[in-house]
């Protein structure tokens, strides 16, 4: 499954460990900018070679018979070319300096009045007794979403406001303007999921009606004010088709009628950066019936939903059903695991300044403790292995990696003569 991996500042720093200057003669120094590749899902640096220094000192191209060249191809196995001249590798260390900078996400939750209706069966047995829509999203996904606590910014949005009407009327369709939990809040996981109604919550703390499109435009507004460069994604959980359209002309078309409108506004977002993955909450794939319920009338819900995940660039591989089928308790782990996919921190790895050649091997250090080198090139175990047919990445494997995600280290990378 394709990943959004995050960009990242580095700096590299060349020191020469042994065998005098580095190539380029002096130590260099400099801040890069990593374009991420979503397909490759790992961290991507550039570094150019200093060409600063004097072509006269000790271990530079021009003394100690080093060997003219115009390519790293004219010089041996274990050198490059650097100004003109063939320099060894041995000795080289590039330090990374590798900030992590996790996604910042901001659940739309549906607490329409239909989220506590208690007509789910949420196991396939049919004799257990049905639950709410609500219990089956707290308890199924959004507790899920703890394993996940990474130390990523979290926001908040309810479908409908704490204070919208319990009645049939416009109010029915009133939303917050900003998310009950904001960013800059700093709540945890399991904070940010105790905040919300509790799972057995009923219709005086699940109201109103399924005003997506403006509960969607506040998330959307809160991210735009905080674009830092870290990945964005908005999570819609929805029971059902959006109503509470904008252009509806009366009471009936507000609260009956289909607000085809949202779809432009998760299209727009994701132009601007912004995707969004949808969760089902217990879709009945049959048109809703014509009754006054405060449902769109003679819709299928499963159709928009589908709508909004291709919208929201986010969907699944299900040619019908492009969101995310929360039906069943046992479906909120692995849909949790799919959003963390997409938004996990970078994948651990570093992009080595040269090609490591076979003859030679690495020293990896992670803020001054030596990582150990992982035979082959499978991640299995505590470490590190070289990444790539072109041996010119690392990866760091098990606790290594979670280190290298956790804590921002300085890794310092050495190349070394066997």
């Amino acid at each position: 499954m394709p990943r959004l991996p995050l960009t990242l500042a580095s700096a590299l720093l060349l020191v020469a460990a042994c065998g005098g200057d580095p190539p380029g003669d002096s130590a260099s120094e400099g801040s890069t900018s990593a374009a991420s590749d979503a397909s490759a899902s790992h961290s991507s640096t550039s570094a150019a070679e200093s060409d600063s220094g004097s072509s006269g000192d000790e271990g530079s191209g021009t003394s100690g018979g080093a060997l003219p060249c115009d390519s790293d191809d004219a010089c041996g196995a274990t050198e490059i070319c650097s100004l003109g001249a063939c320099e060894s590798l041995c000795g080289l260390m590039q330090v990374h300096e590798v900030p992590i900078t996790h996604p910042k996400i901001a659940l739309v939750v549906d607490t329409s009045a239909a989220m506590s209706i208690a007509d789910v069966d949420h196991d396939a047995d049919p004799n257990t007794p049905p639950i709410a829509r609500w219990r089956l999203l707290r308890e199924g996904f959004l507790e899920a979403l703890i394993d996940h606590d990474e130390g990523a910014p979290w926001a908040a949005q309810r479908v409908t406001a704490a204070t919208a009407s319990q009645g049939y009327d416009a109010a029915a369709c009133d939303v917050d303007p900003t998310p009950m939990i904001g960013l800059d809040d700093g709540l945890s996981v399991p904070e940010l999921v105790a905040a919300l109604p509790p799972a057995d919550a009923d219709a005086e703390l699940l109201r109103g009606a399924r005003p997506l499109r403006a509960s969607l435009e506040a998330a959307y507004d809160h991210l735009r004010e905080s674009d830092d460069g870290a990945p964005r994604f908005v999570l819609l959980m929805s029971a059902g088709a959006a109503n509470c359209g904008a252009e509806s002309q009366d009471l009936g078309a507000l609260l009956e009628g289909l607000d085809e409108g949202v779809v432009e506004v998760v299209e727009a977002a994701l132009d601007e950066g912004i995707p969004t993955l949808v969760v089902g909450v217990s879709i009945d794939p049959a048109p809703t019936p014509v009754a006054v319920d405060m449902e769109p009338d003679g819709v299928s819900p499963a159709a928009q939903l589908s709508q909004l995940a291709l919208a929201g660039g986010l969907p699944t591989n299900d040619p019908t059903t492009h969101y995310h089928d929360l039906s069943l308790m046992s479906d909120g782990p692995a849909i949790a695991d799919d959003l963390f996919g997409f938004s996990e921190p970078v994948w651990p790895g570093i992009d080595l300044l040269y090609p490591l050649p076979i003859e030679m091997s690495l020293e990896v250090k992670l803020d001054g403790v030596i990582q150990p080198a992982l035979p082959g090139d499978t991640c299995t175990g505590d470490g590190w292995i070289v990444e790539t047919p072109e041996r010119n990445m690392i990866l760091f494997c098990g606790a290594s990696a979670d280190l290298f995600l956790e804590t921002n280290p300085v890794a310092e990378i050495t190349y070394l003569c066997e």
